[in-house]
């Protein structure tokens, strides 16, 4: 397994990650870390193609959720905190946590894997789908690959408020919804409706048991303190889809997928939803997906949607899977956590 995690390099870099998702708190713990050994190696045995920096504040996270007294508490405003507390001042709490629950904290990373857990990424994940729908005229046989509990595979049980800068706005979905989840449209506003989806299905190798509590804390413990309403956001998605779940299947994606999508009935198309998770897939599995999507576009037109970490930002993009073949368009961008959405595609 790569060791760049004991680098000063990644931390700081991470640092930076931490600081434009508006979380000062984690910048400065992660910049210290750069330079702790001792908390670089708590990662080691971490599952490959996890990344180091979200499971070990999520694994810290997730025992403070647990209701322990602890002064590191106040740097998590959503327990108590003050959303006033210097940033400076936690790093040596952070460690003396760390140091003192060293096991339960090395067993939760090598146990657990970073899991979706923000919802609003389906304020993005919407308009692909209505374009998907609109381009191939049949209701949507869903398969999302790693959608962890399934949030955002039952998006359309949502409502959603669009608005731009200039004051511009748009409503969707049933007002009396569980969730209203609501973005800022960058540049024209297009009409988008809630497309019909026949059945849904994800494909999770470590899916998220609702009914159990350390699942659900687990979703929790990822968020990152100081956005106290991403944590009102997924306690409405939580009890909006605990009593009625989506199906999940566990295993691999990849050994999953070409089943789900045979089971597509002919009168609807099959889509496959992915967001920000294709990292973590080696690259044979990223081999291994094209070469499924390529035998199954053999028999019938197949769509995808996604919304993935180029490099440089996180690309919306809808690709049609026909005859043994694909074609791509880049439809505009997307804040990965659903804050934005900038759409530049006038089809």
């Amino acid at each position: 397994m790569s060791e760049f995690h004991r680098t000063r390099d990644y931390w700081h870099f991470w640092a930076g990650e931490a600081e434009r998702g508006f979380s000062p708190v984690y910048a400065a713990i992660s910049r210290r870390i750069g330079d702790d050994p001792a908390l670089q190696a708590l990662c080691d045995q971490r599952k490959p193609h996890q990344p180091p920096a979200n499971l070990l504040f999520a694994a810290v996270h997730f025992l403070l959720l647990d209701g322990r007294n602890d002064p590191l508490s106040e740097f998590y405003p959503h327990l108590g905190g003050r959303n006033d507390a210097d940033p400076e001042a936690a790093f040596p709490l952070f460690r003396d946590f760390c140091l003192r629950h060293e096991g339960e904290i090395r067993a939760l990373i090598a146990a657990r894997v970073t899991n979706t857990n923000e919802v609003r990424r389906s304020t993005y994940l919407m308009p692909l789908l209505h374009d998907a729908w609109r381009e191939a005229g049949k209701p949507l046989h869903l398969v999302e690959m790693g959608p962890s509990a399934g949030l955002n595979l039952v998006l359309d049980r949502y409502a959603y408020r669009y608005r731009t800068q200039e004051g511009e706005g748009m409503a969707i979905g049933d007002a009396r919804a569980p969730l209203l989840l609501d973005a800022e449209w960058r540049g024209p506003m297009r009409a988008i409706a809630i497309p019909p989806i026949a059945r849904r299905i994800g494909l999770e190798l470590n899916p998220v048991d609702l009914a159990r509590e350390d699942d659900r804390r687990w979703l929790k413990a990822l968020l990152w303190p100081g956005r106290t309403e991403r944590f009102h956001r997924l306690d409405a998605a939580l009890a909006a889809a605990v009593y009625n779940p989506p199906e999940i299947r566990p295993g691999s994606a990849v050994d999953t997928l070409e089943q789900a999508l045979s089971e597509a009935a002919p009168d609807t198309v099959p889509v496959v939803m992915h967001s920000v998770v294709m990292y973590q897939f080696a690259p044979e599995l990223h081999q291994a997906f094209a070469d499924i999507m390529a035998r199954t576009s053999l028999q019938r037109l197949v769509m995808e949607v996604s919304c993935e970490y180029d490099g440089k930002g996180f690309p919306m993009v809808i690709s049609r899977h026909e005859n043994g073949s694909a074609t791509a368009r880049c439809v505009g961008e997307a804040h990965q956590h659903g804050e934005w959405l900038s759409w530049n595609d006038a089809s």
